[in-house]
């Protein structure tokens, strides 16, 4: 069974771009999946506090950032500061956070096993492992070799203990 969130050929694979994978044999829309109740609802940051402009940044984020976001693949891009991204980034991703914490706070109120999920869409590999180093922590190596622990900016999402120590079942995942 293949469960794809886009069963359909893209532009560049070398068939009829929109053309549905000919062994679908359903296609539901992720607006039936929401209205349903199979899947959360996805959220955008709308609390902008970035000055500048009549219509909020966050609205269209990417339009603000494009140019400073990486454009290759994770293999070609090395020793990138995951600190360094945006601060337009940053912002949207701490908005969206603390919406999140605000949730999982009355989850965890009511008494509920299964948090609400938080997930990051990315442009890239290169993008995709900063954000992942951001939110959950990373080790940067010092100029003597040794390495030294970032933690990561989300505290509910950090890989890494108060003390440094790896979590046996990490709290952030990259895909």
């Amino acid at each position: 069974m293949d469960l794809s969130a886009t069963p359909f050929f893209l532009r560049g694979s070398g068939y009829a771009e929109g053309t549905l994978f000919p062994w679908t044999m359903s296609d539901f829309s992720l607006m039936d999946a929401i209205e349903c109740g199979i899947v959360k609802l996805p959220r955008v940051p709308v609390a902008d506090n970035m000055p500048g402009g009549d219509v909020p940044k966050f609205r269209n984020l990417w339009e603000h950032i494009r140019t400073k976001m990486l454009k290759k693949g994770r293999g070609k891009t090395k020793n990138i500061d995951p600190l360094s991204i945006p601060t337009e980034l940053q912002t949207a991703i701490e908005a969206l956070y603390g919406h999140y914490k605000k949730k999982y706070d009355l989850w965890v109120e009511g008494g509920l096993d299964v948090p609400p999920c938080f997930i990051v869409v990315c442009n890239n590999t290169s993008t995709s492992k900063l954000i992942y180093d951001y939110i959950s922590g990373f080790h940067r190596e010092n100029e003597d070799g040794s390495t030294s622990l970032e933690h990561g900016r989300l505290p509910l999402f950090r890989n890494f203990d108060e003390y440094g120590t790896q979590r046996a079942r990490p709290r952030n995942l990259m895909r």
